[in-house]
């Protein structure tokens, strides 16, 4: 075989290719030794030390790429700017093993690939990698003023089988610890998985969310605030559905709901339910609701943070006092069906000309809460 530092047996070149400063060829050898002169041929300072990593590769199904800069530089052409090799191989891999030649030095590696994959990075490495994902399309950097493209990466990137998801994988590790290659799953993580699917589908989702969160403030609120609407739960979530047309679709059916007058007949019962504390112990019933569905969503939004379980602890006892301070005493019970009949609230006892003007601020912040909620549920396998 003839090189630059004349013949060198033992080594084949199966491929010659100069572009952009850059001599490349693609060669096999028999041996390590007959390698080792080849690279020394062509002025690859390549100590003897380096056999053993190499000879990992010799004899067996691979093949070598070896590059290196043209000595001069007379045309815009001749000005290196990469190389761009295309290869078979039965899975996806990066060769790290040979670069354990240079030894303490820190070798920054950056690889994009397309589509979603998992790299498997073993121990040596694990703490010295990161892996991120890319939605969107890639574009060929600019090579600079005065020097042509070469067309090697607008090729590459027309090429690919997936254009529009990569994955970036960095590797910054002293060379020493390169004890293996690089073998990458093309399988796509879960939580990537899903992540691409909430991105693809986010307007859908987002509708989604919203029409849920209306529907279920709509009728809570409205099941709290409006006595008489107990048994029509239909139109307490139609109430909720309008805030798809924000909160002047709830102001315009506000306005045309028709509601009996209240029967104020009942003073000695809202009286009497007043001395038992039953007024009191709703509002705070009702706030403790509140604030146990906020605690839920910040220990959905921070799953990893210290106070996830105190908040969560907290949440769960807030939810239990709430629940609690709403329970009616037996002989109570026929005070409240009263109550109700009368076109009164069970929870803040007022009449039904006064509902109309809780319930706006009420749905309002009940809405955001859900909102939140379940958005902070949605993004939660993201995160764990």
């Amino acid at each position: 075989t003839m090189g630059m530092g004349g013949p060198q047996p033992g080594v084949t070149v199966h491929a010659h290719k100069e572009e952009g400063g850059i001599i490349a060829e693609k060669i096999t050898a028999k041996d390590g030794e007959a390698l080792l002169s080849y690279l020394q041929s062509k002025g690859i300072g390549i100590k003897r030390g380096a056999l053993p990593v190499l000879d990992n590769y010799i004899g067996k199904d691979y093949t070598f790429i070896v590059a290196w800069l043209k000595k001069s530089i007379t045309t815009a052409e001749d000005i290196p700017r990469g190389l761009y090799l295309k290869f078979p191989a039965r899975e996806i891999y990066y060769p790290l093993y040979p670069t354990s030649i240079y030894g303490d030095k820190y070798i920054p590696i950056t690889l994009y690939i397309a589509g979603f994959c998992s790299p498997k990075f073993y121990e040596k490495i694990a703490d010295w990698s990161q892996t991120n994902y890319w939605i969107g399309f890639l574009e060929a950097p600019s090579p600079g003023p005065g020097i042509p493209p070469s067309g090697a990466v607008e090729e590459l990137l027309r090429t690919l089988p997936v254009k529009d998801r990569f994955t970036i994988v960095n590797i910054n590790a002293p060379a020493k610890f390169f004890t293996s290659d690089l073998w990458i799953s093309p399988r796509t993580p879960a939580r990537i998985f899903y992540a691409f699917q909430i991105n693809r589908y986010c307007y859908q989702l987002g509708l989604i969310i919203f029409l849920i969160s209306s529907l279920l403030s709509g009728y809570i609120i409205g099941r709290i605030v409006f006595a008489q609407l107990r048994k029509e739960p239909l139109i307490l979530l139609a109430i909720g559905f309008l805030n798809l047309f924000s909160l002047f679709g709830i102001i315009f059916s506000l306005f045309f709901l028709k509601l009996k007058p209240a029967d104020t007949s009942i003073k000695e019962t809202l009286e009497e339910l007043r001395k038992k504390g039953y007024q009191k112990r709703r509002f705070y019933s009702f706030a403790l609701y509140w604030l146990s569905l906020f605690l839920f969503i910040l220990t959905f939004f921070y799953p990893k943070s210290p106070l996830h379980f105190p908040f969560l602890f907290l949440a769960l006892i807030c939810l239990l006092l709430a629940f609690l301070l709403q329970r009616v005493k037996k002989e109570d019970e026929p005070l409240f069906s009263q109550l109700i009949e009368a076109g009164y609230s069970p929870y803040f006892f007022f009449p039904a000309e006064r509902s109309k003007l809780a319930f706006l601020p009420l749905f309002s912040i009940t809405f955001l809460l859900f909102l939140y909620l379940l958005f902070a549920i949605l993004k939660l396998p993201m995160m764990i």
